[in-house]
C-alpha cells in the first residue's frame, strides 16, 4: 500500500495513533493533518500508523482502517507534506495471537507477517507471554513489544524483558517515557532498558496534535546522552528502516540485567535457532 522504503537518512516514528476516526487518536482528518504537520516540524520522515486492534474498547474493522489510511495519505500528498505513512497496528497481546495473525495478516507491520507491534497489559504480566513469543518466532513473526517500560510488573522484574530480548523479541520505547511525562518509575525503567540494550525502536505514541503530539527529538537527545549518538541513530533510523523493509535487524546482544534465571545455554537457545549470533553490547558510559 505504501512504497517500499529505502534505507536512506530518515527519522521514524514507529508507534503513532495518527489515523482519523478509528480509535482514541484524532477524530477528524484535520486533527490528523495537524499531527502530521507536527511530525514534519520534528523532522520525522516516516510515521507508522498503529491503530488499536483486538482492544477491549477500540478494534476497528479492517476496511475502516484502510479507508482512513488512504484518506490521510491522500490529504498529506495534497498538502505536499514530506511524510511517508506505513500501516500497522498496536495489537493487544493474547494467547491466540498466532492464530489471529494467520487470519488477519494486515495487523502485522505493512501486512507482511514479519513483525507485529503488540501491547502487553499495563499492570500484569500473563504467564503466556514467553510461550506466545516463542510461537510467534517459530512462525517467522518477530514480536515488537510496545512500551514495555510502562508495564508495572516489568518495572519490578526487568530481567523478564531481558530473557525475551535475548531470544529475539524486540521492543519499542515511548518518547515521553524517556523524557519523564509518564512518571519516574516509567522513566527509570525506560533508561534501564536502554542502558542494557533492550530498546530497538522509538515511537511517539501520539494521539492528538496538542496533548500527545508526535514528537521524538527530545527523546532522541536523551538516548544520545545515555547510550551515545550511534545508538540514537540505530533506534531512530536504521533499525526501524530494516523493520519497514521486512529485513532482519542485527541488533546487539543485550547486557544481562539479573544473574538469576535460566542457564545461559538455555537462555541463548532460541536466538541461536532463529537468528545469527549477534555481537555483544558494550555498556555505555554514564
Amino acid at each position: 500500500m505504501d512504497a517500499r522504503p529505502s534505507l536512506g537518512p530518515r527519522k521514524v516514528d514507529f508507534h503513532c495513533h495518527l489515523l482519523p476516526g478509528v480509535d482514541d487518536g484524532p477524530d477528524t482528518l484535520e486533527k490528523a493533518l495537524a499531527m502530521a504537520e507536527v511530525a514534519v516540524a520534528e523532522a520525522i520522515t516516516d510515521v507508522v500508523a498503529t491503530p488499536h486492534a483486538l482492544h477491549d474498547t477500540y478494534s476497528p474493522a479492517e476496511e475502516a482502517v484502510i479507508q482512513s489510511f488512504r484518506s490521510l495519505q491522500e490529504a498529506i500528498l495534497r498538502r505536499n507534506l514530506p511524510l511517508r505513512l506505513h500501516l500497522a497496528a498496536e495489537v493487544t497481546f493474547r494467547p491466540d495471537l498466532v492464530e489471529v495473525l494467520t487470519g488477519q495478516p494486515s495487523l502485522t507491520v505493512r501486512g507482511e507477517r514479519r513483525y507485529v507491534l503488540t501491547e502487553l497489559p499495563f499492570y500484569s504480566y500473563p504467564n503466556y507471554v514467553a510461550p506466545v513469543c516463542f510461537e510467534l518466532l517459530l512462525h517467522g513473526i518477530v514480536p515488537v513489544l510496545a512500551h514495555p517500560e510502562r508495564n508495572t510488573y516489568l518495572q519490578e522484574h526487568p530481567y523478564l524483558l531481558y530473557e525475551l530480548v535475548a531470544q529475539g523479541v524486540m521492543t519499542q520505547v515511548d518518547a515521553e517515557s524517556l523524557t519523564g511525562r509518564f512518571g519516574e518509575p516509567v522513566q527509570n525503567a525506560a533508561l534501564l532498558f536502554l542502558r542494557h540494550g533492550l530498546t530497538h525502536l522509538l515511537g511517539s505514541d501520539g494521539h492528538d496534535p496538542e496533548r500527545r503530539p508526535p514528537r521524538l527529538e527530545a527523546a532522541l537527545r536523551t538516548i544520545e546522552a545515555v547510550a551515545g549518538r550511534e545508538q540514537a541513530r540505530l533506534i531512530g533510523c536504521e533499525w526501524p528502516s530494516h523493520v519497514l523493509a521486512g529485513e532482519y535487524v542485527a541488533a546487539v546482544e543485550p547486557i544481562p540485567i539479573d544473574s538469576r534465571g535460566r542457564p545461559r545455554s538455555v537462555r541463548a537457545g532460541w536466538r541461536r535457532f532463529f537468528f545469527p549470533q549477534r555481537p555483544r553490547a558494550t555498556r555505555p558510559a554514564r
